[in-house]
């Protein structure tokens, strides 16, 4: 298995949980486009109604691509959430966020929008330095 599949598979164990946890709250897909259609990120996410997209990277080193950093701007313009997870820290951090969406949405949107990362990182108790921060991107 690949570094970043080793990701991926932390993000689909997870996101079975939370389905099973609660059911019809959290659909989830996995767009393969070779190329075809609109790019998108790896998972494409409706929780509780809010569009949720998370991208994985096989470490914290890698960036995105300009491709996937475009697509992140224009899904962050339209509403959207979107997570960069690149290691069991920002998975578990993810898939909390993700949940706490489910369970209290209004306490999700208080911490979780994109130009206030530091206070997300915060009120979980870590910091972009850590590396397990909650990568709002």
């Amino acid at each position: 298995m690949t570094p970043e599949g080793k990701i991926k598979k932390l993000v689909n164990v997870g996101l079975k949980d939370i389905q099973t946890r609660h059911p019809g709250k959290v659909w989830v897909r996995m767009p393969v486009t070779r190329g075809m259609g609109k790019p998108w990120l790896d998972y494409h996410l409706c929780v509780n109604g809010q569009t949720v997209a998370i991208e994985t990277k096989k470490d914290e080193k890698t960036p995105l691509t300009p491709q996937q950093k475009h697509t992140k701007h224009e899904l962050e313009q339209a509403g959207a959430i979107v997570f960069k997870v690149d290691g069991p820290g920002t998975a578990t951090v993810a898939l909390q966020a993700i949940e706490l969406l489910i369970v209290n949405p209004d306490q999700f949107h208080a911490f979780y929008v994109p130009n206030t990362r530091e206070q997300a990182e915060q009120s979980l108790g870590s910091s972009p330095d850590e590396g397990n921060g909650a990568t709002v991107l």
